[in-house]
């Protein structure tokens, strides 16, 4: 979990240091942080409220936008042109 071990390094924290603070096992936060285990609900809630950070945040949006803006733009355009065709018919 690359999130898990940015914010805890933000907070200038070892493992151990979070360990403590969380009330979570240092191995499991070790493995975590390597992507050797996936953390259950609740160690993320601690680790979650021990970092001030909400749950979702270990997880960012990974998806980029269906569409840029550019391609929005255009399909917008597009449909104004098509309802213009359409009521002038």
């Amino acid at each position: 979990m690359e999130e898990l071990t940015r914010f805890r390094r933000a907070h200038g924290w070892t493992q151990q240091q979070l360990a403590e603070r969380s009330g979570v096992d240092k191995a499991t936060i070790n493995q975590a942080e390597r992507g050797r285990r996936s953390p259950r609900v609740e160690t993320l809630e601690k680790l979650a409220v021990a970092l001030g950070v909400e749950m979702a945040d270990f997880f960012p949006r990974a998806q980029q936008d269906l569409f840029s803006e550019a391609a929005l733009a255009r399909l917008e355009s597009d449909a104004r042109d098509h309802a213009g065709v359409a009521g002038g018919a």
